[in-house]
């Protein structure tokens, strides 16, 4: 449906003024239907009629990244940090979930701690700092983050999920079944949150 909608107005006005949003719109609607090479030559169009458009350099840097191709990546995501300093926590933020992937663990913390110096209340950055902190088997930082993602955000299932798979590793169980079970509950349809939530609840 948000591909067709994008689609209209470029068909009927191809050649508007708008049309580079028409078109940064049908690349996002390509993307999450995981088209990442048609999203790819979409937002190549965008940047072709508008190489300052912060927007279409993120999200192409996105798409590179879904097909891991890195360097790409890493490329349209520091042009995007660039071009708006005000909004650089996104690609910073992407730019540190990358490194994660990557397990390059050191630049994931420091990108993530980039972004949310430019937007301390970032809640996808804390998170992800916290993920990383956790992969790291810093498990008293990681907590910490989540905790600040929480004081954000109360309801954010992912934090609470997350924080709950420390509290298990530790062996702290039932206060991960607190965790795992707030997860659920903001987030009924978390199914993994739920499958923990249950094994947890029988070896009680």
């Amino acid at each position: 449906e948000m591909l067709d909608t994008c689609n209209r107005p470029l068909q009927l006005e191809p050649n508007s003024p708008f049309s580079i949003y028409f078109l940064n719109c049908k690349g996002l609607a390509l993307d999450g239907l995981k088209e990442y090479d048609r999203a790819i030559e979409t937002f190549d169009r965008v940047i072709q009629l508008s190489p300052e458009f912060f927007d279409a350099w993120n999200n192409r840097g996105e798409a590179y990244l879904n097909l891991n191709q890195t360097q790409e990546a890493i490329a349209d995501f520091e042009k995007a940090v660039t071009l708006d300093r005000t909004r650089s926590f996104v690609p910073l933020n992407n730019l540190g979930k990358l490194y994660l992937k990557e397990e390059e663990y050191n630049k994931a913390i420091e990108f993530y701690e980039k972004a949310i110096s430019v937007k301390k209340n970032y809640l996808p950055a804390l998170i992800g700092k916290g993920h990383t902190q956790r992969a790291m088997k810093q498990y008293t930082d990681a907590i910490s983050s989540y905790d600040r993602a929480l004081a954000i955000n109360y309801n954010s299932f992912e934090a609470w999920y997350s924080k709950g798979l420390i509290q298990e590793s530790i062996g702290n169980y039932s206060e991960a079944i607190t965790s795992y079970r707030r997860a659920v509950e903001i987030n009924p349809q978390f199914q993994i949150a739920f499958n923990a939530l249950r094994r947890l609840e029988k070896n009680k």
